[in-house]
């Protein structure tokens, strides 16, 4: 199975096995943050979010990944007010990623 996120530098270097892993924890950090925030609901137990309508994420996910890469690229540091702007779908207006060329595959792991 050659699903899920796949890492591409110019050159052909791609990370390590090593540089992956570090890759997993930090996901895994930041999930647990989120929760202890508030961010994302309990998945089980009684406090448990059962959602019962369909909700549209993209403009959330889409918003991330854009100021993630911006911070990547700036060298800013993440804070609660990034944060802040994520959750709420404020666009983020900066030039850092003008001239690039970003390709996002999330056509289930194809």
């Amino acid at each position: 199975d050659r699903n899920g996120f796949k890492f591409f530098a110019n050159g052909g270097v791609c990370l390590t096995k090593e540089e992956i892993g570090t890759v997993g924890s930090f996901a895994s950090q930041c999930a647990v943050d989120w929760f202890t925030r508030g961010m994302l609901p309990p998945m089980s137990g009684d406090d448990a979010v059962m959602c019962h309508q369909w909700v549209d994420y993209m403009p959330i996910y889409a918003n991330s990944l854009k100021q993630a890469l911006q911070r990547e690229v700036t060298g800013a540091v993440n804070d609660d007010a990034d944060d802040a702007k994520v959750l709420s779908g404020e666009p983020i207006t900066s030039d850092c990623l003008k001239g690039l060329t970003l390709v996002v595959n999330a056509g289930h792991g194809s």
